[in-house]
């Protein structure tokens, strides 16, 4: 038989043409996710309605080279070539006949997508209009930041048993970086969906030092998810009042959240209120080395209902000259700052009780 390999790349118009080297030092690298062989199915449907309407026979989806397409989809998350993250050509990838080749691509989210990718690429059309390819193998490999990885290994030779699994499988795939061979798989048990993910605070006042909580991962049942199933990233820099996010991630199911938690200001003391030429001065205090914005709000009444809101943009005094003599007044001051975008409040001081003249 002639010894034809073909091997040709597709990218997504929203993906850069990069090429995501291994780490030097490392001798592999373990890639996290699921195998969607539902895509593979519908990706396979796609691909022989084509065949068909050009007068070809159907390929079949052989077992042994989907499994094989599936880890090489893993592999393209370390480095999206032709070539294998250990260096080796695609083809050591696979249990296949001398006539082969290999369609890539990431990016796409569903198989219509891809397959409209790669029919309109000559080279990539080419490889799945062939008519001496009798079987294929397909990869759909979804990592944990939820972009697919897709493969399409062609071959000659008679197909001993074909793939019809439609679930998605999840698995930690070791892919070599110095060493040849192919990548190993190591399927995940009882991999939980999140249900929710919260945080143990989410309320904190400003004190100069990172504040303490923790993750709360569940699945639908109420039940915690083993943390080796999820990733969490932290912000930095943690040491200043504003709004600040925890991102947690499934490192199989691709599932993202994300979490808000506050550094809110120090709540401002309130010192006095003093008559002053024009009214009555408020004075306040915050043992802060941060200047905040304040908001200033007084009322005749306890629960603050009619009351007045005034904003001081900098400073720890107000004075109030919109008042009624002879009258009780209730006054209360929080301070603010904005993160974000975002205005991120204090609590509101102790209540302060003042009595006007005649």
């Amino acid at each position: 038989m002639k010894k034809l390999i073909s091997f040709v790349l597709v990218f997504t118009v929203l993906m850069s043409a990069a090429v995501f080297a291994p780490e030097a030092a490392a001798k592999t690298r373990t890639i996290k996710g699921g195998f969607n062989y539902s895509y593979a199915q519908k990706v396979l449907k796609i691909m022989n309605k084509s065949r068909k309407k050009a007068g070809l026979k159907a390929l079949k989806l052989d077992a042994s080279l989907t499994k094989e397409a599936m880890a090489r989809a893993a592999e393209l998350v370390v480095m999206y070539s032709h070539t294998r993250p250990n260096k080796s050509q695609c083809s050591t990838a696979y249990s296949w006949t001398p006539e082969t080749g290999e369609n890539i691509s990431h990016g796409f989210k569903t198989p219509a997508k891809v397959m409209k990718a790669w029919m309109k690429s000559p080279m990539h059309k080419k490889n799945i209009m062939r008519a001496s390819f009798k079987r294929v193998g397909i990869g759909c490999f979804r990592d944990t930041y939820g972009e697919y990885q897709w493969v399409q290994a062609f071959s000659g030779g008679s197909c001993k048993k074909t793939c019809k699994t439609k679930s998605t499988k999840y698995a930690a795939v070791k892919v070599p970086l110095k060493a040849s061979g192919k990548s190993k798989v190591t399927y995940a048990k009882k991999v939980k969906k999140i249900k929710t993910a919260k945080l143990s605070k989410t309320k904190f006042e400003y004190t100069g030092k990172a504040p303490k909580y923790s993750v709360i991962v569940k699945d639908a049942k109420g039940k915690n998810i083993p943390k080796n199933q999820y990733q969490i990233e932290y912000p930095r820099d943690v040491n200043r009042p504003g709004d600040y996010y925890v991102f947690i991630r499934g490192l199989y199911t691709s599932q993202q959240f994300k979490l808000r938690f506050d550094i809110q200001p120090q709540t401002p003391i309130i010192k006095s209120v003093e008559k002053s030429s024009y009214g009555y001065t408020v004075n306040w205090d915050y043992s802060s080395d941060v200047d905040y914005f304040c908001d200033v709000e007084y009322s005749t009444n306890k629960d603050f209902s009619n009351s007045l809101s005034m904003p001081v943009l900098h400073g720890k005094s107000y004075e109030i000259f919109d008042y009624d003599e002879n009258m009780t007044y209730y006054v209360r001051v929080r301070s603010h700052i904005i993160g974000n975008n975002t205005f991120v409040y204090s609590n509101w001081s102790k209540v302060y009780t003042f009595k006007t003249d005649n």
